[in-house]
């Protein structure tokens, strides 16, 4: 069975291609909010997504690369090997990849603002005739615009979501939490994060995890997923509360709260019955919204069709 996500991202790439990116427009598209980065630190490396868009009806490859003051500042990578640095990137048909900016400050720079761009192009080889009977390549690009404020104050900020598998648990179940943290900060963080399990307001349990001195830390604006498991452990049925907190070095950088109950194993199973009817009305909704945009998409092509082959009037 099709998941609703993956209704949502086929929905997302025909909006994309269709209305976000005209076909007449350009074969290359690249996200275009600039990357705006305050008071960052000498010596510190960021990394930071791009998404590539290929708007073409073939395959095709794109010359990645960056000017201006950040020119030599930066390396690319491909999501799936941040290992070694790329030039270049292949992308399918009506397609979009997204590619990794590593942002290294140097060492031994002013404070001041530095700006730039990241450049997505292609290099066509349509060949155009002139008196000298030579080709002539056209250089396709799409900027992202770049701004980096070197500065001296650190700058420990992060954001967190903290979302739970299941809401119902039974009184051997195991509550499983996936904690995100986004940094939001100029400095690495290696934050520990502490569970405290509420019932009624009051404390029954908890549990932290240490963040191990061997792991990477979180670099500035890169984020990273932790699973956390608490076992109930027969504890009575009832409402419940988790306080989510991450901490470094006893300074808290954020907290969150989200509710679960326990119940027995029949109001559990009364429960996903009761959930299973409410996703089965929503994916409905979705393959509805997506044939709409379908038939959308395909009146504008038709459309642009009928335009491109009118009859010259004699």
């Amino acid at each position: 069975m099709i998941k609703v996500s993956q209704i949502c991202k086929i929905i997302l790439i025909m909006f994309l291609f269709n209305f976000v990116i005209p076909a007449q427009v350009s074969a290359i598209g690249q996200v275009s909010d600039p990357i705006v980065v305050e008071n960052a630190l000498r010596g510190q490396s960021f990394e930071k997504s791009t998404i590539i868009m290929n708007n073409k009806d073939e395959e095709a490859v794109f010359k990645m690369s960056a000017t201006g003051a950040v020119k030599d500042w930066m390396l690319f990578f491909s999501e799936d090997n941040l290992e070694k640095p790329i030039s270049e990137i292949k992308i399918l048909p009506y397609s979009y990849v997204s590619v990794i900016a590593r942002i290294a400050i140097p060492s031994d720079v002013a404070n001041g603002t530095y700006e730039g761009k990241i450049i997505a192009s292609e290099t066509s080889g349509n060949s155009t005739s002139n008196a000298k009977d030579s080709s002539v390549s056209v250089s396709i690009e799409a900027p992202r615009e770049v701004k980096i404020v070197v500065g001296d104050k650190q700058d420990l900020r992060a954001d967190m979501t903290a979302v739970s598998q299941d809401y119902y648990l039974a009184q051997n179940g195991v509550l499983k939490i996936a904690v995100t943290i986004a940094n939001k900060g100029n400095v690495q963080l290696r934050p520990d994060i502490s569970i405290v399990i509420l019932k009624d307001g009051q404390e029954i349990n908890s549990v932290v995890h240490q963040y191990l001195a061997s792991a990477d830390a979180i670099k500035p604006l890169a984020q990273k997923l932790f699973d956390i498991d608490w076992n109930v452990n027969d504890s009575p049925i009832g409402d419940y509360e988790a306080v989510v907190t991450a901490k470094v070095n006893n300074n808290v950088l954020a907290e969150n709260k989200l509710k679960f109950a326990i119940r027995s194993q029949k109001e559990i199973f009364s429960a996903n019955l009761t959930n299973s009817s409410s996703d089965k009305t929503i994916f409905v909704w979705y393959v509805i919204g997506g044939g709409l945009l379908l038939a959308s998409s395909l009146l504008v092509a038709k459309k642009k069709f009928s335009k491109k082959n009118k009859l010259p009037l004699n």
